[in-house]
């Protein structure tokens, strides 16, 4: 077998340095990505002291404004958007009591078109010691990419995967070649 010269080095050297580099593009591009592309998590807390009249039951007549649904609502195109607008959103919400019961939509709470939540003299909603009450949810962050577009852009890092390991292949090949390996 022959010896190495310093061309063979030199592609050895520069397959094995763009594999690197695109591994850490690779996963930066799939961060970003996922980021503009999945809905985020959230929680929040509200109280329940200002809706409670004397006997600690709650007013049914008044409804708050949950701070996620007034932020997210705020930009225009989050009301077309499927699973951003106020509709779906309210459907993703989970609302539980300080005790960490879960509270029933329509039955303890409501939440209306407009995003106010107005909560139920009921007995889940009456029963803890607590005004507090927990709301967890998912909303489209800002950025958000739906439809065709968040399909190719998930599928980018997947195309320069196949790229880089297309060069690296092409690479490895070479040398092969040169030794008449292959």
């Amino acid at each position: 077998m022959e010896k190495m010269n310093t061309s063979t080095i030199g592609k050895l050297m520069g397959a094995f340095v763009g594999l690197m580099i695109a591994v850490v593009l690779i996963a930066q591009i799939a961060t970003t990505g996922n980021a503009v592309t999945t809905l985020q998590p959230g929680t929040e807390t509200v109280s329940l002291s200002g809706l409670r009249y004397g006997s600690g039951h709650i007013n049914n007549s008044i409804a708050i404004s949950p701070s996620f649904l007034n932020t997210t609502q705020t930009e225009d195109w989050r009301a077309s958007v499927d699973g951003c607008d106020v509709a779906t959103i309210g459907g993703l919400v989970t609302v539980t009591n300080a005790s960490g019961s879960l509270l029933v939509r329509n039955t303890d709470y409501v939440l209306n078109a407009t995003g106010d939540l107005i909560f139920k003299d009921t007995s889940a909603v009456n029963n803890s010691n607590s005004n507090i009450t927990n709301l967890a949810y998912t909303t489209c962050p800002t950025g958000y990419v739906y439809g065709w577009a968040a399909t190719m852009l998930n599928l980018v890092y997947g195309i320069f995967a196949l790229a880089a390991l297309g060069i690296a292949i092409a690479l490895f090949y070479s040398i092969a070649k040169d030794y008449n390996i292959v």
